[in-house]
């Protein structure tokens, strides 16, 4: 540690250390946030049951798809297996933060990032289905000339060929250029703008945590309480995301069941279970629950006998 910093960091402690603490004032959020764990568990039991469940199944599948298909000779016909794969392995730590924040008084907080978690499954289903590919999804039609250019407007370019891509690709499997029918396609514009509410201004948490205090109801707190009206807006989320994260776990195998029978039987109860949840939100009168139900089953139509399959690169796209 050089001097300097040894300074900056003596100052600190000097400033903030009380009875040789520092930052005593963050001890009651610390320990709110500890005790809190209880109680979301005690609410949303049958929630937690299939969460967990279903993300030790993923983890299991990753681990499964590390032992079988590198080191497979038929692994090198499959360049871009690696990037689904990670594409697994960063949705998953996506949906560990958000779970973390879940049972730490946060539920509202998760649901801002399972936003992104919702897209990249998207976007992995679009692969999946053909409508698009690794190569186009990363930009890499702009490295073709980009010997000559400075590397910020490379950076540049490559982001706007991503974000025009995973638009596209957005556009043709749930919003206006699908083929959805147009009521269907209102209620998942609906959908996703409830993901877009806690991204966008935490509106969502400035209603549910915040309103009773700007009401007059009760004392403004910086330490989380157990709120059972928030708990549904996450988990009713959490749960479909999940299932469409499911159905992609086939594309993780090079041939048709390859990751076993038992492998594909545990699939199965998952995704029963997923749909189990999901027509209790109809049967509650919820009708995006069955517009989400639909493009699950149209957008993700796979089962234990899928499998990957390698998508060509994009012939035509420009990078200017």
């Amino acid at each position: 540690m050089s001097d300097e910093v040894a300074l900056w960091q003596s100052r600190l402690e000097q400033t903030f250390n009380e009875g040789g603490v520092i930052g005593p004032r963050l001890f009651p959020i610390l320990q709110a946030e500890r005790e809190i764990h209880a109680g979301v568990e005690g609410c949303i039991r049958g929630y937690m049951v299939l969460s967990d469940s279903f993300q030790s199944f993923w983890v299991d599948t990753i681990h499964s798809s590390l032992r079988q298909n590198f080191t497979s000779p038929e692994a090198t016909a499959a360049p871009y297996l690696s990037s689904a794969l990670l594409d697994h392995v960063t949705m998953f730590r996506g949906m560990r933060a958000a779970e973390v924040l879940l049972y730490a008084g946060y539920p509202l907080d998760g649901l801002a990032l399972l936003r992104d978690i919702k897209d990249r499954v998207l976007l992995l289903a679009g692969i999946i289905s053909g409508l698009t590919n690794f190569p186009a999804l990363i930009g890499s039609a702009a490295l073709a000339s980009s010997e000559s250019k400075p590397a910020d407007d490379l950076d540049q370019r490559i982001r706007k060929l991503r974000e025009k891509e995973e638009n596209r690709v957005l556009r043709l499997l749930l919003r206006e250029d699908s083929n959805h029918p147009q009521e269907r396609k209102a209620l998942l514009k609906k959908w996703e703008a409830f993901f877009n509410l806690e991204l966008h201004g935490s509106q969502l948490t400035m209603a549910a945590e915040f309103g009773p205090w700007i009401r007059g109801e009760r004392p403004l707190e910086l330490a989380p309480r157990l709120n059972e009206l928030s708990l549904p807006g996450y988990f009713n989320r959490a749960s479909e995301v999940q299932w469409m994260i499911l159905r992609t776990m086939p594309y993780l195998q090079l041939t048709a069941r390859a990751f076993g029978e038992a492998w594909a039987s545990r699939w199965t109860v998952l995704d029963e279970s997923f749909r189990f949840m999901q027509l209790g939100l109809e049967k509650m009168g919820k009708p995006t629950a069955s517009a989400v139900r639909e493009l699950i089953d149209e957008a993700l139509p796979h089962s234990p006998s899928s499998h990957y399959v390698e998508r060509a690169p994009p012939t035509s796209p420009k990078a200017g």
